[in-house]
């Protein structure tokens, strides 16, 4: 997705950055807290989207495999809408179990 990614993002993504994920940290995947960044869950190329609800914070190594994953759902859709609803649910799901396993073992 590289190749097709817009590098410069536009509007307030730093400031939602700043303002949203400037604490610690973890990865909504695995729960690690290094080299954190910030997943648009639709890409931003398509839709322009730095909002909280298209945001979500992944390692490194879970970002590059969810850029891919997320890739071939977008393009398999046009309906972007619905694709952010049901990738959202997702990563909120799966970022919920996450947090409550961090929780149980301290």
């Amino acid at each position: 997705m590289r190749d097709e990614r817009t590098t410069k993002y536009k509007g307030d993504f730093e400031r939602v950055k700043r303002e949203h994920f400037s604490g610690k940290q973890f990865c909504a995947i695995c729960g690690i807290t290094k080299k954190i960044h910030i997943h648009h869950i639709i890409p931003y190329r398509l839709t322009h989207d730095n909002s909280l609800d298209n945001l979500i914070p992944l390692c490194a190594t879970h970002h590059v495999i969810m850029e891919k994953t997320t890739k071939r759902f977008v393009d398999n859709t046009q309906d972007y809408d619905a694709a952010k609803f049901m990738l959202n649910v997702m990563f909120r799901a799966r970022q919920i179990e996450t947090l409550n396993a961090i929780i149980e073992s301290q």
